[in-house]
């Protein structure tokens, strides 16, 4: 890591960002900040506990969730639709709209 020496890191935002989406710097999943050693127990800003893998289940609730908001307003939606469009049918059939 390039730093200067009153600590501040000189690397640029996307130069930061690139090695955090790569891998090769192990990050805090709360807030983000650069966890200084691979070996650390807890972030140095917000002391989260970075050894704990939380990512599957907020994956797994986001997705059902996810799912059940699209039914709630996708259902209602199509037959809301179907039903216009029917009736759009049947004013066409009877000549009233063109």
């Amino acid at each position: 890591m390039a730093t200067e020496p009153n600590g501040h890191d000189t690397r640029t935002v996307s130069e930061r960002a690139a090695t955090r989406l790569n891998g090769e710097v192990p990050t805090c999943r709360r807030c983000g900040v650069e966890v200084p050693a691979a070996d650390a127990l807890a972030c140095v800003s917000c002391g989260f506990d970075v050894r704990t893998e939380h990512r599957g289940k907020f994956r797994f609730w986001g997705t059902i969730t996810g799912l059940l908001v699209m039914t709630v307003v996708g259902i209602p939606l199509a037959v809301l639709t179907g039903a216009a469009a029917l009736r759009h049918r049947r004013e066409l059939k009877k000549g009233v709209v063109e």
